[in-house]
Formats: structure tokens, C-alpha cells, sequence
């Protein structure tokens, strides 16, 4: 009597990422935006065709730029 191999299913098991600096995501500081403030730079991000965040970190720039502290030294 010949045996015949029974075909079980394997499943792959992809190797986890490596993540060098323990990290995934780019430096940053998280901060709150007052709630009143919020449509209105929505409207004006999206009248030139950035996003929310975009328009933040050009807001600060220019006021760090207005204040003297950009570029940094």
C-alpha cells in the first residue's frame, strides 16, 4: 500500500520590521489648537491648497521670523 503525503496549509510569517531608532515616527511636539481657532485656519489652508498642519508650521515660522528667533543660530 503506497502512503500518501497529506498537504497541510502553511501560513507565511513575515519578519517584523526593524525600526532602528526605537521610533516610527519623525520628531515632533504635540500641541493643542483653541477651538475657535480651528475653521478658521482650516478655511485659509485649504485657500491655498495646504494642509491644517502645513499652515501651523508656517504660522510659527513666520512668527519666529517676525520675533527674531529664525533662522536658528
Amino acid at each position: 500500500m503506497l502512503l500518501q503525503a497529506r498537504m497541510v496549509p502553511t501560513i507565511p510569517i513575515m519578519a517584523p520590521k526593524k525600526n532602528r531608532t526605537g521610533d516610527r515616527h519623525k520628531p515632533r511636539r504635540m500641541t493643542g489648537i483653541r477651538a475657535v481657532f480651528i475653521a478658521p485656519v482650516d478655511a485659509a489652508s485649504k485657500a491655498i491648497g495646504t494642509d491644517f498642519t502645513e499652515w501651523v508650521n508656517q504660522a510659527v515660522r513666520e512668527k519666529l521670523e517676525r520675533d527674531g528667533h529664525w533662522p536658528p543660530r
